[in-house]
């Protein structure tokens, strides 16, 4: 059994170890197996979103929902980052500049209880690629809520500032989606 308290202070622990991100992944391999323990302590999702659960100059603890079939743009962090998926299931598409914007360079496929380290330079997307919430622990080896950081335009693939409020009206989006999707197979089955 896990509280936010210990899985907070266990990354911090390995946060402070030589080699911080795969002390980070062991911390985040042993809560994901058990994903009863991860709820009772960050809570049970019931909808897409991006909840900082902890932030400090040296670690960003953060839970990620991604709604069914929801697609997040390609990003970075600026930071490693550690992922541990607890539900569901996301696929990680890996980016690297081109002349073009960004070119496709591969692909990481989580499930339940998988977990993946990202280095600083990553840029990624992601895809929630089943027809359930899929819920993870991120970490990140920094604050990640003052890290500069940027996005590429999912069709153009032009570089710009990361905007945070256009994050939000894209997990909004996804959650008036998967609203409306329950309401039609609730109004199916009758």
């Amino acid at each position: 059994m896990s509280s936010l308290d210990h899985i907070v202070r266990r990354c911090r622990e390995g946060r402070r170890e030589r080699e911080g991100a795969k002390a980070v992944a062991a911390v985040l391999r042993a809560l994901v197996v058990s994903p009863e323990d991860v709820e009772e302590a960050v809570g049970v999702a019931v909808e897409a979103g991006e909840t900082t659960l902890f932030t400090s100059p040296e670690l960003t603890v953060s839970r990620l929902v991604w709604a069914p079939g929801m697609a997040m743009y390609p990003h970075n962090h600026g930071l490693w980052t550690v992922i541990g998926v607890y539900r569901g299931a996301e696929r990680n598409i890996v980016h690297r500049r081109s002349e073009r914007g960004l070119d496709d360079v591969g692909t990481l496929e989580l499930r339940a209880g998988d977990v993946a380290v990202l280095d600083e330079d990553v840029i990624h997307s992601v895809v929630n690629p089943v027809g359930e919430l899929t819920a993870a622990l991120h970490v990140f080896g920094g604050d990640l809520t003052r890290q500069p950081r940027s996005e590429w335009d999912a069709t153009t693939l032009e570089e710009r500032p990361y905007d945070g409020d256009r994050v939000r009206r894209l997990f909004d989006s996804a959650n008036t989606a998967a609203r409306a999707h329950r309401r039609k197979e609730a109004e199916d089955q009758r």
